[in-house]
């Protein structure tokens, strides 16, 4: 059977136009995905600058009062991803030698890294160190890519 030049164009165009929307949608998925959660890194230092490891660091959101722990490694800094948006409330605990510090009014933001750097005082973990007010001097945010 003969096919006709009519008949051949339209099955070509149809085959070039199927792939194209094969390639459309198998591209497409990774743009299309958003952020729905924000990160909090940072380090824990002592009052001359030095990094403290071994520190717990917990993040408790106000809101929901949903937690989150991490330890410092020996670099003294944590990350703590796929946080919520909203204000949370950052605890530092060191093991031995200083303060614990408490930080309110962290603002995490979508699809944002915020960074903190906690300084802790020289003291006894069972001292509490609490900073409140306006955090965003102390915190510096920015857009993860």
């Amino acid at each position: 059977m003969k096919s006709s030049p009519i008949a051949k164009t339209l099955t070509l165009f149809g085959a070039l136009a199927l792939a194209l929307i094969t390639m459309v949608f198998a591209f497409s998925g990774p743009v299309m995905a958003q952020a729905t959660t924000g990160r909090l890194t940072g380090t824990v230092v002592d009052p001359n600058g030095g990094v403290i490891g071994g520190t717990t660091v917990t993040v408790k959101n106000d809101a929901t009062g949903a937690e989150k722990q991490f330890t410092t490694g020996t670099d003294g800094s944590f990350v703590i991803s796929d946080l919520q948006p909203g204000k949370y409330t950052v605890t530092a605990t060191p093991t031995s030698g200083f303060s614990t510090k408490v930080v309110t009014g962290v603002n995490i933001k979508v699809g944002e890294v915020t960074d903190l750097k906690v300084a802790l005082d020289v003291g006894q973990p069972s001292a509490t160190v609490t900073i409140t007010g306006n955090t965003e001097e102390l915190v510096q945010t920015t857009s993860q890519q």
